[in-house]
Order: structure tokens, then sequence, then C-alpha cells
């Protein structure tokens, strides 16, 4: 009872767009704020779900939100408590990504100086164009997209910053897709340099490359170039399909912020298109039915609408009939993503797709 309580409030209160219209009818009980907090976090939507809690008690009430038992202390306590637990750990991601930012900066502009196309994916990307506020999308690190064979350039000009590079063990099976820097001073954060989007298990089922996105200009202040908001929703589904395999409300609250054309109109025809190319087509499609399902996001099934998914799904290289992969990740594997059923749907996702 408590799972199912903290979940409904964790998908009401985690929309980046704001404070839904109507609320769960279930109030939270005092013990389930700090849970709520908790796993708020480990989703990475921790910031919009403290915004719309206090956009919820200002508005509603704390006694909307929280009930508590004759005699105990009342609920405005146990909110402004929490939010105030919240607010530390909200300034200590603020304050890093400020730093990444500035690091994309100066990565950027000495691509720039050597004419090297590249672009920062994912992170502060969606941050700055898919979020009303970039501190509504958190990050920790940096992923820098490029052409295969701009790679030894693009490390020079890592190197010539101070960057150094950083061995990570690879598992059997895994496929070398990108190379990780990072500052020895401390200095802003880890650099993952990318030819690849795809998971190093799944790149022989699904590889989204530099040369697979489309591209606005480069931005005036770092030269690093833009997707369009097209090739955003398809990173957006990638990220969400492949490394984490839909392990995080995050990535799906990117589809979902996407899909609504917060950064642009999105091409229904190039992403259809660039998913069967790309043979991209599960990540898409999978994203959009969460997002419309778990979240509850109009916007994703539309665009679901507009979109073949059946010659999508058949064409992305998986023998695995569609209703298998309709009904194989749940919204119980999606909030809870540590819970032993949760697991196991995606590792079968994960294995399904790779063997298929």
């Amino acid at each position: 009872m408590q799972r199912k309580r903290i979940a409904s409030w964790l998908v009401a209160l985690s929309d980046p767009a704001g404070l839904r219209p109507s609320l769960p009818e279930r109030r939270l009980r005092s013990r389930d704020l700090a849970p709520l907090c908790r796993h708020a976090e480990v989703h990475g939507v921790l910031p919009a779900v403290a915004a719309n809690l206090r956009e919820a008690v200002a508005a509603l009430g704390p006694e909307r939100i929280v009930r508590v038992p004759a005699g105990s202390c009342p609920a405005a306590d146990d909110l402004g408590a929490a939010l105030a637990a919240v607010e530390g750990r909200l300034r200590r991601y603020k304050v890093f990504a400020t730093l990444l930012r500035c690091q994309a900066e100066e990565i950027g502009a000495a691509l720039s100086e050597h004419s090297l196309s590249a672009a920062v994916l994912k992170g502060p990307e969606f941050a700055e164009r898919l979020y009303p506020r970039t501190t509504l999308r958190l990050y920790k690190d940096l992923d820098l997209l490029v052409r295969s064979q701009a790679v030894p350039e693009v490390e020079e000009v890592l190197e010539r910053l101070g960057h150094v590079p950083v061995r990570v063990p690879r598992g059997r099976g895994w496929v070398n897709l990108g190379c990780t820097w990072r500052r020895p001073d401390g200095r802003g954060g880890v650099v993952d340099v990318h030819w690849d989007l795809s998971h190093p298990l799944l790149v022989h089922r699904m590889s989204l490359r530099f040369e697979d996105l489309e591209f606005q200009e480069p931005q005036a202040a770092s030269g690093l170039l833009r997707p369009t908001a097209s090739s955003l929703l398809f990173v957006a589904a990638a990220h969400a399909a492949t490394p984490h395999t839909f392990s995080r409300m995050q990535c799906l609250w990117d589809v979902c912020q996407a899909a609504r054309g917060v950064a642009g109109p999105v091409d229904a025809r190039w992403l259809a298109q660039a998913a069967a190319r790309t043979r991209g087509g599960i990540a898409v499609v999978a994203a959009l039915r969460l997002g419309r399902d778990v979240l509850g996001d109009d916007a994703c099934g539309a665009l679901l609408a507009r979109l073949p998914q059946a010659a999508l799904l058949r064409g992305a290289g998986a023998t695995v009939p569609p209703r298998l992969w309709v009904g194989l990740v749940t919204g119980h594997s999606v909030v809870w993503p540590n819970s032993a059923s949760g697991k196991a749907r995606r590792l079968l996702f994960r294995w399904l797709w790779r063997r298929g």
C-alpha cells in the first residue's frame, strides 16, 4: 500500500511542466515523505518533485498532501522539514551543473577553433532546451558526440585542455563505442566522448551515430552543434531504452518534454525514417508508450499514433513479437526499478533485444 501511495505521488509531482491539476486522492503519510524524496533523487526528478510539492502546499494546504494522526506534529512541520533537507542536496547539484556548463563551453570553443564538429548531448542540452528552468534537470557528466574519424583530433584537444583519459573496465561482449576523460585537478566532471550512442551490448541491434542526427546552427557562445527537436527526442528515447532500460523516470520525462514540442515541433516522418535506418524503433516506440501509459502524457500518445509502430518494431532487427515488447516493461518496473520483478523485466527486455 505504501509503495502504491508513493508511486502515485511521485508520478504526479515529477512533471517538469508544473503541478498537475489533479493529484492523487489518497494522501501521503508523514513516514512517506523521506522515501518519496529519496526515490525522486534516484530517478533524477527531485527538483521537479520539490518545486511541485511546494506549489501544492501553497495552493491546497499541507493537510491536502499529508495525513497525520491526531496528536502528532502538524502536516506543515513534516513537509517543511522534508523540503529543507531536499534544498541542501539540490544546492550541491546546482553548483556542479554550473561547473559542467562552463566546462562544456570551454571544450566547445576549443573544438570550434580546430574546426571540429561536436555536440554535447543529454544533460546540459536537455536541461536548457526541454525544461522551463535548467535547474529542473539533473546531470553529473558531459556526453560529447563526434564523428568517429574525428576522435583522435578531439582527444588531442581535450589533452591540451588538461584532461586525462580514464580507463573504464569493459565487460564481456562489450564493443568500444566511446572514451572517458576527466581533469585531475577536479575542476568540472567526467567527459564521455561518443561516436555511437547505442549501448555496447546492443550496437549490433541499434547504432546511433553523429551522422544519423540532424543539427541546427552551432551555438554562438561555444561553437557546439545543437540537435533539432526531432533529434533530441530520438536521443532521449535511445538514452532511456539502451543504457538505462527505463530505470529512471528522468529519461521518460526527457522524452515527454520533447514530444510536447518544448524544443520545437517534432517531425514524425523524419523520426520514423531515422528509427528505421538505425534500427531504433524499439527504443522510440517503447519510450513513447511508457510516457503515455506510466506518466499519462497525451503528447507521447499523439506522436505514437502518428508513427508506424508495427513497421518500426519489425524493422528493429528483433524477432520478438511486438505484443511482448508492449507488456515487458511495465509501470511498476519503471517506478520501482530495483524491485525483483522490475529488474527481471528490464533485464529480459535487454536480453531479448540483444538476442533477437
